[in-house]
């Protein structure tokens, strides 16, 4: 059905949206709100109704649906801030104040036969189902003005009818298939977690890392078409990445383990199971490959250091030799070009370049001259990308998954389904694999110095989402933690009396580094999305601190007075200290520095390093350094915490406390349920807060589409 109105034309069988013409873009579920809203205009529809029927039932809070109003206005009122087309309705939701003129999508003019159900608007199980048995969607178009009549109908169906069986009897071998838009079923359905699925050239063969156990190695899979999957690999490594090399091989990239993730890429036999070294990856990178078969040509992902961003480099296996084919922006910028896909030409890379503003920037590079032949526009951080053909890259995104036309720039939904991490295609069949993720944690709480500690455990948060990063206040035992109970994440803010409730930030948390409380318990600070922001529980308002700076990472208030942070403003990551009172900002370290802890009128600070292991106290008034905790992890940049004398930190899948005055260490939680990604000590140290995961899996699925299903003996 397509609906006019005021010079809008919305189509919502071909997802699109046209002002005077021109085509606009517009996210799925605002898409969704939209013709939601052309479907029941100058009627007032209910918050409760629009989680009912655009978001599906699924939890969401009143800033879910604020966003999505809001972005719309943005779309079609001349002045969002005074709406006029979409009205707020005091205490009931909104009223879409327009009439829209409807039309079908397929119009006499461009459509004078009959036509299926537009498959784009099969969205449930049971309208495929349906799609597949019931000849009533199969509509006829009778109006005496263009000569239809029912009985000539029947005749050219009856027709149809024996054509299709005449050519069974002669062409037995050969089926036909009605199908639905796409269809999505498991390939696997291992225990545990299996992600990273990619598909051999012909589409028959799947590759995919696969975990057991949360704190288990990684193994690479194999599954031939119609036979169980296998393992190929069985050792003390960490595999990250398997592609399909050249015939009878598969290349991959790996850690030697998870504290040290030293970084290899090897070859495996797939009949021998021999591995093979080719050559070395950047330490601690998560290695992305793609392999040019005709030009035995291997394309990664690295970097020179830690502290420089990703480029794509090309490897001629036959010569070894190395060439850089992306030069990505190199100030502030750690994470660089952090995805790659090559086209089905191999004539063409896609890559997307992490940006400061928590965005990430899609290049097309043409690999003959090593030119950028376009830009894209900017899309969400963490997504993956994969080519369908020369035309169409799919992505995966927060939403789902998304197919981007390289010459339109069009921006279609495939699948919606926040739980998809991984998407690859294959351009031969265009079938696409993901991977379905189910996780759920919550924050638990132990009394520290209990006879029996892990007995103590008692469950702070309820859910079956995702709950983490808690943060106990500095005078009491209020907290803070972020949530995924609405479908995206938010901070939670739980007083000493009565329910949590949330800090409303006014848009998408993408990244959050850590949150600490003011000395008084009345402000907290965050890293959002690569910036300092302030929150005042007296008018529940965020503010920012530093407006334009997207390069401050860890925060911690050192002082009342004093918030101190680190970031790679100078190029590198050091701390640095914001003056509440004047504004000012000065640079603390100079050898480097990733987090940081301590009130800076004692005179010294602890802080770790971006680019070395260890836990260091800093003298500020001489500039010399001590090493405190020789054999800290820098993954654990953020698991630790000073309160008073003593420090805590993770030690051994554990956590330990270090008194710093007698230098003994104790062991406080001997935790059974794995390493804890973050924790927090209350004011008084009596409790200790950190999230469990509850459930964890992940199996790999397929999507056929009406365009990848081919007639089959």
């Amino acid at each position: 059905m397509r609906f006019y109105f005021q010079g809008f034309m919305v189509d919502d069988s071909l997802f699109l949206v046209e002002k005077n013409g021109l085509a606009l873009e517009i996210e799925p579920r605002i898409f969704e709100l939209l013709v939601y809203f052309c479907q029941h205009p100058n009627i007032p529809i209910s918050r409760d109704e629009l989680i009912q029927y655009v978001w599906q039932q699924r939890i969401v809070g009143d800033a879910a649906i604020n966003r999505a109003v809001s972005e719309l206005r943005k779309l079609l009122e001349n002045e969002p801030s005074k709406p006029q087309i979409i009205k707020t309705i005091s205490k009931v939701g909104y009223q879409f104040n327009v009439s829209p003129n409807t039309q079908s999508s397929s119009t006499k003019e461009d459509d004078t036969t009959n036509r299926l159900t537009p498959i784009s608007t099969l969205n449930t199980e049971a309208d495929v189902e349906n799609y597949n048995t019931n000849t009533n969607n199969i509509p006829l178009e009778i109006n005496s003005t263009n000569g239809w009549k029912l009985s000539g109908v029947f005749t050219i169906l009856v027709f149809f009818a024996l054509i299709v069986i005449t050519f069974y009897l002669f062409f037995p071998k050969q089926t036909i298939k009605v199908i639905p838009s796409k269809i999505e079923r498991p390939l696997t359905s291992l225990k545990g977690t299996a992600y990273k699925a990619v598909l051999s050239r012909d589409g028959n063969d799947l590759l995919f890392v696969h975990k057991d156990k949360a704190n288990g190695n990684t193994r690479i899979w194999h599954k031939r078409k119609g036979q169980e999957p296998l393992a190929i690999t069985n050792d003390d490594f960490y595999y990250t990445f398997a592609i399909f090399g050249a015939d009878n091989e598969i290349i991959s990239s790996r850690f030697n383990n998870v504290q040290q993730r030293k970084c290899d890429i090897v070859s495996i036999n797939l009949t021998t199971k021999k591995i093979t070294k080719i050559l070395d990856c950047a330490d601690r990178a998560q290695t992305m490959l793609a392999y040019s078969l005709e030009r035995n040509t291997l394309y990664f992902n690295s970097r020179s250091a830690v502290n420089s961003p990703y480029s794509v480099y090309a490897y001629q296996r036959s010569t070894k030799r190395i060439q850089q084919v992306t030069f990505p922006y190199q100030a502030g910028n750690i994470r660089g070009d952090y995805m790659l896909s090559l086209s089905p030409t191999n004539d063409r890379l896609a890559v997307f370049e992490y940006k400061n503003n928590n965005t990430s920037l899609l290049k097309i590079i043409n690999l003959f001259t090593n030119e950028i032949e376009s830009h894209s526009h900017e899309f969400d951080v963490n997504l993956t990308i994969s080519w369908l053909n020369n035309d169409e890259i799919v992505l995966s995104d927060h939403s789902g998954v998304i197919t981007y036309n390289v010459s339109s720039k069009n921006v279609q939904p495939l699948l919606t389904n926040s739980s998809i991490s991984y998407v690859s295609a294959n351009p031969l069949t265009g079938k696409m694999v993901f991977d379905k993720f189910i996780l759920n944690a919550n924050i638990y709480q132990y009394v520290i110095g209990s006879e029996n500690v892990l007995q103590s455990k008692q469950a702070v948060t309820y859910s079956s989402f995702v709950n983490y990063q808690p943060q106990f206040a500095n005078s009491s035992n209020k907290r803070a933690y972020l949530s995924t109970n609405e479908g995206e994440s938010v901070i939670m803010m739980q007083p000493l009396q009565g329910q949590a409730y949330k800090a409303e930030f006014a848009g998408k948390i993408n990244s959050l580094a850590n949150l600490h409380f003011s000395p008084d318990d009345r402000l907290l600070v965050a890293s959002i999305n690569s910036q300092l922001q302030l929150f005042n529980e007296k008018d529940k308002q965020w503010k920012s601190l530093i407006p334009g700076r997207n390069d401050i990472h860890y925060v911690h208030y050192s002082n009342s007075k004093n918030i101190i942070f680190s970031s790679d403003i100078s190029g590198d990551w050091q701390i640095w200290r914001l003056d509440l009172s004047s504004g000012v900002l000065s640079q603390i370290t100079q050898k480097g520095g990733y987090s940081a802890q301590g009130n800076i009128n004692d005179g010294y600070l602890y802080l770790t390093k971006f680019n070395y292991s260890g836990l260091y106290r800093l003298n500020l008034n001489t500039g010399q350094e001590e090493v405190v905790l020789a054999d800290f992890p820098i993954t654990s940049w953020n698991k630790w915490q000073v309160r008073n004398n003593t420090i805590y930190f993770n030690r051994d899948k554990g956590i330990s406390a270090l008194d710093t005055t007698s230098n003994t260490e104790r062991v406080i939680l001997p935790s059974i349920e794995g390493t804890p990604s973050a924790f927090s000590v209350s004011f008084d140290e009596q409790y200790l807060q950190h999230p469990i995961i509850e459930e964890s899996s992940a199996n790999i699925w397929l999507i056929e589409t009406i365009n990848s299903i081919k007639a089959q003996d």
